[in-house]
């Protein structure tokens, strides 16, 4: 429903775009596409869940150890991931530079059809990677950077249709196209794992499993939502560029650009944050996190950072500074905005445990805690860098407020 409602204004901007200024509006509609990427995964996550189980009469720790046996493999392991991390309960990988299948405790000890197809998904990586060194390097580089180049070139384009700078939004599409081909590696990456998993249950357990199938494309097709959602950014503003010229919001813009566009595109990044929360919110509690105020929390503050330039452009009728210094600032507030909203996502999946009695206590018990417990408690360690980054912004922030 809250994808649809976006259909009809965005297919009005398509067809009407090259003969009204004012139409172009749904180009701050982008941000939704994140929305989309979280829809995607939930119902793959549904999907998976739904699968039909089958029991077997081994566990899946015990199968994989006789099919590595049997395929005379050297060097591969099977490791089981430390219980007392938060995240065992829902990670399953391969690591190269060990050459070991590291599995959760629930995969390991499970002799369902899931529990199967998800060992069998992480032998595949590490059949298709093992003696390949050229292709790990890769497939890590592809990980590592598929996003952050996304996130970055996105930044970029969204904010020279505000404010123009042609050669920046080149850039911008440039990085886009970047992260979609390392994206389409990932995606490559995982369906391979997935097929070779696929033959390994099908020749070592007799018969394709009841519901192997749909976990292990479920596994793949997962990853296929990141790079769809690259190229619809890369597509549409590449359609548009003829059109965006100086900038929607900049002086030479109409006059209604200055009091239409920029309410506008608060109001449409807004609506995609909020968005992006509902379905995370709905996600996680299906889940049974129960509560999203930490999330929210998470994300006010890239919230306040992605949004508040766009009132100063507004009222000034054009940037105080340069378009590719506003185009570098808005790029670093959206890439931050992207990395706190997963890494919160990621958080609260894997501190359930964790979160379960401390929602539980009143607010006044959990005051009483101390800062540095806290933080060590709950894992808040990974978000001191995103808070430091994020006050790296205000001088620029300051800068460009102060500079005009």
């Amino acid at each position: 429903m809250i994808l649809g409602a976006w259909a009809g204004p965005a297919l009005y901007a398509w067809w009407r775009a090259p003969a009204e200024v004012w139409s172009r509006w749904p180009v701050f509609a982008l941000p939704i596409l994140p929305a989309v990427l979280v829809t995607l995964t939930l119902i793959a996550y549904r999907a998976r869940r739904g699968a039909i189980e089958e029991p077997h009469p081994t566990t899946a720790l015990a199968w994989l150890r006789g099919v590595i046996a049997h395929l005379g493999v050297p060097g591969i392991h099977v490791v089981a991931l430390d219980s007392g991390d938060a995240r065992a309960s829902d990670r399953n990988f391969y690591a190269p530079d060990a050459n070991a299948v590291v599995l959760s405790p629930a995969v390991l000890e499970g002799s369902d059809t899931r529990a199967h197809a998800i060992a069998a998904h992480e032998l595949g990586h590490a059949l298709a990677t093992w003696d390949h060194p050229r292709w790990h390097r890769a497939d890590r580089l592809a990980r590592r950077w598929s996003w952050e180049l996304f996130a970055l070139g996105a930044g970029l384009v969204i904010a020279t249709a505000l404010v123009g700078g042609t050669t920046v939004r080149w850039l911008g599409l440039g990085l886009i196209l970047l992260g979609f081909v390392a994206g389409l590696w990932v995606l490559a990456s995982e369906v391979l794992a997935s097929v070779i998993g696929y033959r390994l249950l099908r020749s070592h357990l007799g018969r394709p499993p009841k519901g192997a199938a749909a976990t292990l494309v479920s596994a793949a097709v997962t990853y296929l939502s990141q790079p769809l959602a690259m190229i619809v950014v890369a597509v549409t503003f590449a359609w548009w560029s003829p059109w965006l010229g100086d900038g929607v919001l900049t002086a030479s813009a109409a006059p209604i650009g200055r009091w239409w566009h920029g309410p506008l595109a608060v109001a449409m990044l807004a609506a995609a944050c909020l968005s992006v929360l509902g379905l995370a919110w709905y996600g996680v509690s299906r889940r049974g996190l129960g509560s999203f105020v930490i999330i929210v929390a998470a994300v006010l503050g890239a919230v306040v950072i992605l949004i508040a330039p766009f009132f100063v452009v507004s009222v000034a009728g054009h940037p105080a500074l340069p378009a590719w210094v506003f185009a570098l600032a808005f790029a670093a507030a959206w890439e931050r905005f992207v990395a706190i909203a997963i890494s919160a996502l990621r958080w609260l999946t894997a501190h359930l445990r964790t979160l379960q009695p401390l929602l539980a206590q009143p607010p006044a018990a959990v005051a009483r805690w101390p800062r540095a417990a806290l933080i060590g408690d709950l894992g808040l360690g990974p978000f001191v860098p995103t808070i430091v980054r994020i006050a790296m912004l205000a001088p620029i922030g300051a800068w460009w407020l102060f500079a005009r």
